[in-house]
């Protein structure tokens, strides 16, 4: 099949790429656009996964969607990045062919080269997007191909936020300006003051203390330029570089992305000062891992979570992205021209005078089958895409025989034979995870000579997405297509993987003339496409004054890769909502890359507020007790709530200026506080993991707060500079605050769950945070796991029925006021919705998945349960009831069975409440201080105090025994789902609460205040005489 050219539907009337007529001035701005169904994925009836787009034998083609990042500056369109997620996880490039942007419409062609990565290939694809613009918004679709098919569907996007303009005389960093990530050297002279003052003398002895920190020790060489604290740099950085790719603890990768930054930060700061075979051996560590933290970081660990969402993409690629700024602007040679492939099969033959080693199998080469015996070498502890075999001539030229020895990394191993029990018997091939013994994170290899009897036009297939092949000295890649003689082949195999899966089965295929015709044609079309992309590389290279090709694409896939965690892990608001521990302990490098990258370009990576309100948000949701005490937070829990100092160091830069103030005022009360920090301590394990990684210590937080405090500038009383009600609308979390005044201050939270976690994630959907009066008063129960349970949260529960407890909800009305006092709605439909069940290949049962790696909900999968559900919940801290907080909290659930609205009992590890139930109402009690909740509705109400072990559905679908301790209300026939509650938070006695009417009808009156709901959404009004 030809390949088919975009619908003249959409190529009318279209300019180059390059500024818009349209406009007054030439477009400038970043695009993100999601294609549905625009690339797509094949399944061979073999089950292996395979793309042949020209292959009209394809019995099952899967689309999946593609999102698109554009750039534009002054009417010059920058490379295209995308990602497919949901198809692989590799990173793919193109250009803008063609744009128009309007007032009303935007349109675009766009190519695009998808690349592969260890489990699906990619391809060539060519979209011409057509878009309905309503301010930043963008809707509408495309049509184009992707691999020779036709493709098109909706497609959806938005204008992202313009960037704040580079500050007024910034200077961007030059190549080979040293240093620039931590400092630039015009800051250097400013530094050396600042180290002289009380302040500076702190941070100075816990460098000198940092013993064997590389960072701490370059940053007292630049502080002092005496050259022996480069040289015990250098030092330090050797040990750290000798510790190659050894994962931490729980074979956790996060200790990895630790020491890359470590490196990349310890050679910018001692550049000048290290010898040019130091800087070398530390530039080729940088590269090696920064090319496996960014583009195979699944061999450092099989606990990889790709996921932009995930704490892993912080500090794995993170530490890959802080080596990019590191070698940024390094020189290197004009990128290599493609070669031609030819109009032929590639030749192969056996190698002159060859015969096989002592001891080494010699197979007939079966058609489609895996040879049945091996010579086997390793494992290496280790996984590498480098060539293992060097110490004997290397893949293409090594012929060894059984016991021949290999050296690699000061490991040695010997070619023995293969242990015919890990050998698949019906198709051939060889079981990974027996192999492997079930050793993880290593390399191996596997040799033996085939024997051809005749010629044979094959096609090669690897076997393994982790496999690399040559064959008679030849390098092989998976769907080559061979000419294979008559004679011995030498066959060798190298087979890198982080976490054993699968079988290994590399073959040789035959096909028809025809069929190598045309798969060869259209690898000349790929040809011509590649050329293309040389030109555009090489037109780089010569504007950029010859930047190394390959390290400035490991520089710009790290910039994307940290932009895209900035925005889907952070979010717009500034919340990651994995968990405190995890968010706390992993977030330092992604600021630090934050913290770098504004140094040297005068802007973050993200035009995003997510990044620059990551400290913000935790100041809006922190109190500060004073008297030494620890300031708190509570989110998921009150493990590690908030930030530390070393928090504080990296985000201040990175924070919006207009905030600088109020951070400033933090960062002092934590550092006042003379309360250890959690720091983990009563986290989980993967948490404690990270934190006992090889991370950044005392010594690299006291350089980066060194570089950071704003000494000699006043801090801003958060009050008058941050508002007091805060929206983080990516993630869906809502802070209404009442006051900055200590101890006493009162915050409400409400979380959505607005986008997909596909990472960890506690609070579901509807749940509500509530600290005030110096204790907590909701939280997550204590015996949540770390999968997160609807049961363990403040939400009207469904026992019986199969809910999507993990999907979010979709805000219907927010209203703030000044004080902080506000209310929320939204609806939970995709909550209160049921689960497709489909079959898997293996024709079982299972949960059909409601989400992609695009973060959007399936709605598809989704199934009507006949559940309708909204929650609306209003805070006033106007003081018109007579209690410094009243909360209201409203349900409306149809259909479906039990309905169990609960509120979790705070504290296992810290002072529990009282708790009395009498009547409509309960109430939580510390000392003089007290929650009192009184129910409206429904009438009839019964209130349960739950506790003990109860067997929970986690948001995972696992069902698990846990603690519970919860009061429950519910109707009189347990299924009623209408929910009237009003709470209030106050010392000495609760102002009485007055019901007048029914149900949601009912009006209720606290003091001065009067509440009702509308039918959509809570109304507070204080009466006469009150607010």
């Amino acid at each position: 099949m030809r390949p088919i050219g975009i619908p003249a539907l959409l190529l009318t009337v279209w300019m180059p790429a390059a500024p818009a007529p349209a406009q007054d001035a030439p477009f400038t701005g970043e695009i993100v656009v999601v294609l549905d169904d625009a690339v797509f994925q094949a399944v061979e009836a073999d089950g292996v996964t395979r793309f042949h787009g020209l292959d009209d034998e394809i019995p099952a083609v899967l689309p999946r969607p593609l999102s698109l990042e554009l750039s534009c500056v002054t009417g010059r369109w920058d490379r295209v990045w995308g990602v497919a997620l949901s198809l692989n996880q590799a990173d793919h490039r193109g250009r803008v062919l063609k744009a128009l942007i309007e007032p009303d419409r935007v349109r675009f062609v766009v190519q695009m080269k998808m690349e592969g990565d260890p489990w699906v290939a990619g391809g060539r694809g060519e979209y011409a997007i057509d878009l309905r613009r309503e301010g930043n918004a963008l809707a509408g679709a495309y049509a184009g191909t992707y691999r020779g098919r036709r493709v098109r569907g909706a497609a959806s996007g938005q204008i992202l936020p313009p960037r704040p303009s580079i500050p007024p005389g910034f200077v961007p960093a030059a190549p080979g300006e040293h240093p620039r990530i931590l400092f630039r050297r015009s800051d250097l002279p400013g530094l050396r003051e600042k180290a002289e003052t009380p302040f500076g003398k702190t941070q100075v002895e816990a460098m000198r203390a940092a013993t064997d920190d590389p960072v701490a020790l370059g940053m007292l060489w630049q502080l002092t330029g005496d050259r022996d604290w480069a040289h015990r740099a250098a030092e330090a950085t050797g040990r750290l570089i000798a510790l190659g790719d050894q994962a931490g603890p729980s074979d956790l990768p996060h200790a990895v992305g630790e020491r890359l930054a470590a490196a990349a930060l310890a050679y910018d700061l001692c550049y000048d000062a290290w010898a040019e075979e130091m800087r070398e051996q530390v530039l080729g560590y940088l590269v090696h891992f920064a090319e496996r933290t960014i583009l195979r970081p699944q061999h450092l660990s099989a606990k990889m979570n790709f996921s932009p969402a995930s704490h892993y993409q912080a500090v794995v690629r993170g530490g890959g992205g802080m080596a990019g700024l590191a070698f940024w602007g390094e020189r290197g040679p004009e990128p290599v021209p493609p070669v031609d492939p030819g109009v032929e099969p590639a030749a192969i033959v056996s190698p002159r005078g060859f015969e096989a080693g002592d001891g080494v199998p010699v197979v007939p080469l079966v058609p489609d089958r895996s040879p049945d015996r091996w010579l086997f070498l390793g494992p290496f502890p280790f996984a590498t895409a480098e060539d293992v075999l060097v110490s004997i001539g290397g893949a293409g030229r090594a012929r060894p025989s059984l016991g021949t020895e290999v050296e690699c990394r000061g490991e040695v191993r010997a070619f023995e034979p293969l242990d015919a029990s890990v050998l698949e018997t019906v198709h051939g091939g060889i079981d990974v995870p027996a192999m492997l013994r079930g050793a993880s994170t290593v390399t191996v290899c596997l040799y033996t000579v085939l024997e051809v009897e005749t010629k044979m036009l094959a096609r090669f297939v690897a076997g393994h997405p982790s496999a690399s092949a040559t064959l008679s000295g030849r390098p092989l890649v998976d769907d080559d297509y061979l000419a294979i003689a008559p004679g011995l082949h030498p066959f060798l195999i190298q087979f890198s993987i982080g976490g054993p899966w699968g079988t290994l089965r590399p073959r040789f295929v035959p096909v028809t003339p025809e069929r190598a015709g045309r798969v060869l044609a259209a690898r000349r079309d790929e040809y011509r496409a590649a050329l293309e992309d040389w030109r555009d590389d090489r037109a780089e290279w010569e504007r950029t004054g010859g930047f190394h090709p390959h390290l400035m694409r490991l520089f710009a896939l790290g910039e994307r890769q940290m932009a895209r965690y900035a925005a889907y892990a952070v979010g717009d608001g500034g919340w990651q909502t994995e968990g405190e521990s995890l968010t706390l302990l992993s977030c330092p490098i992604a600021l630090a890359y934050a913290h770098g990258y504004r140094n040297m370009f005068g802007r973050l990576p993200s035009p995003r507020p997510d990044l620059s309100h990551f400290a913000p948000r935790y100041v809006m949701q922190t109190v500060f007790p004073g008297g030494g005490r620890r300031p708190i937070a509570l989110s998921d829990s009150l493990s590690d709530g908030t930030l530390a100092p070393r928090h504080y160091a990296r985000a201040f830069t990175v924070t919006e200026p207009v905030f600088q103030p109020a951070v400033h005022w933090a960062w002092d009360r934590a550092l006042e506080s003379t309360e250890p920090w959690l720091d983990g301590a009563d986290a989980d394990g993967e948490s404690r993991a990270i934190r006992d990684a090889a991370g950044p210590g005392a010594g690299q937080d006291a350089a980066f707060a060194l570089v950071a405090y704003p000494l000699g500038r006043t801090p801003g009383h958060p009050e008058g500079i941050l508002p007091r009600a805060w929206a983080a609308p990516t993630r869906g979390g809502y802070i209404f605050r009442n006051a900055w005044r200590g101890a006493d201050d009162i915050i409400t939270q409400v979380f959505l769950k607005s986008l997909p976690a596909n990472a960890w994630s506690h609070p579901t959907a509807g749940s509500i945070r509530l600290y005030g009066l110096g204790h907590v008063w909701g939280d997550d129960g204590a015996g949540n796991p770390k999968a997160g349970s609807r049961w363990f949260e403040n939400v009207v529960l469904l026992p019986d029925d199969p809910i999507n407890a993990d999907l979010g909800a979709r805000v219907t009305r927010l209203a703030t006021r000044p004080d902080g006092s506000g209310a929320i709605t939204f609806d939970l439909k995709d909550v209160y919705s049921g689960a497709k069940r489909v079959r898997d290949a293996g024709g079982r049962e299972q949960t059909a998945r409601l989400t992609d790696q695009m973060f959007r909900v399936l709605r598809e999968h989704l199934v009507d349960l006949g559940i309708a559900g909204m929650r609306s919940v209003a805070v006033d801290y106007g003081g018109a009831s007579g209690a410094p907080a009243l909360l209201a909290v409203v349900d409306r659930v149809s259909g479906g069975g039990r309905k169990l609205w609960t509120w979790q009992v705070p504290g296992t590890d810290r002072e529990k409440p009282d708790v009395a139930i009498a009547g409509r109402s309960f109430t939580l009690r510390h000392g003089d201080v007290s929650l009192r909740v009184t129910f409206a509705a429904p009438s009839g109400v019964r209130l349960e105090r739950v506790t003990g072990m109860r067997r929970v559905r986690l948001t995972d679908g696992r069902e698990v025994d846990a603690p519970l301790d919860a009061v429950q209300a519910s109707g009189a026939d347990g299924k009623a789902g209408d929910f009237f509650a009003v709470m209030t938070l106050q010392r000495g006695a609760a102002p009485e609460v007055l019901i007048d009417g029914d149900g949601l009808a009912a009006v209720v009156r606290v003091g001065r205040q009067v509440v009702r709901f509308d039918g959509d959404s809570i109304v507070m009004k204080g009466e006469a005489g009150g607010k």
